[in-house]
């Protein structure tokens, strides 16, 4: 498993890459860890929204390590956060961004990564799965097109898009924000396949059903991929557990 499937290990990836920028805006630095362009000011503020998430969801994950000194563990939390404050200031400079910060708070965040894989097994999903995933986004939205229910197609759109945010994302949210893309994917397609899309014949359909099994047998825990039979409730049940 990499360290980078706890929220820890992404945090501390992720300020270590913006540490290996330099002459350049935020806007220019961002842009390449959320696969976007640096004039796309919504992609990259959304991906700074869930940026923001990681100092908290860190936390949240140590607090609840047994036998530990949490206080310790968290002693990198204020200078962190006093990075996460400008990290939306899109114009002002990495290195502004990254004085806030110094190399013995990534060092610690590493090891916080170690405590969390080590006492929570995370879902794991390999970066080549990834790409081909969001490559597979691209032809489903063009299969979509030939629903003819608007509603439907209007639906699975939406949730196809959201997957393709969370793919495109992956850094920052890891596999835990594919599968919550995942499992709405999944309540949406039953919604519109009467709770039975693996029997759907509809083009569209076909393609989100089996991307959804695709991807969710790319997940991983501990080592132990899925394996999944077809039907809703085996996808849900092995995604959730």
């Amino acid at each position: 498993m990499a360290r980078e499937d706890t929220p820890a290990g992404r945090l501390h990836a992720l300020l270590v890459e913006m540490r290996g920028r330099s002459n350049t805006q935020l806007r220019g630095a961002w842009a390449p860890i959320f696969r976007c362009e640096p004039a796309d000011t919504s992609a990259l503020v959304q991906g700074v929204v869930a940026v923001l998430a990681l100092p908290d969801e860190t936390e949240a994950a140590v607090r609840r390590l047994p036998n530990v000194d949490h206080d310790l563990l968290l002693g990198w939390r204020a200078r962190v956060d006093a990075a996460m404050s400008i990290a939306h200031q899109l114009e002002t400079t990495v290195e502004n961004f990254k004085a806030q910060y110094t190399e013995v708070d990534t060092m610690l965040l590493q090891v916080v990564a170690d405590q969390l894989d080590r006492n929570e097994p995370p879902v794991h999903m390999e970066a080549d799965a990834v790409a081909q995933a969001a490559d597979l986004v691209g032809q489903l939205l063009d299969a979509l097109e030939a629903i003819d229910d608007e509603d439907a197609r209007g639906l699975l759109v939406r949730h196809a898009l959201r997957l393709q945010a969370a793919l495109r994302l992956f850094k920052v949210s890891g596999a835990e924000g594919v599968r919550e893309a995942l499992l709405d994917s999944v309540a949406a397609l039953s919604a519109v396949s009467n709770g039975r899309p693996e029997a759907d014949e509809r083009k569209g359909v076909r393609k989100y059903w089996e991307l959804i099994a695709f991807v969710a047998n790319a997940f991983t825990i501990a080592g132990t991929a899925y394996q999944l039979a077809p039907g809703v409730a085996s996808v849900v049940k092995a995604i959730t557990q």
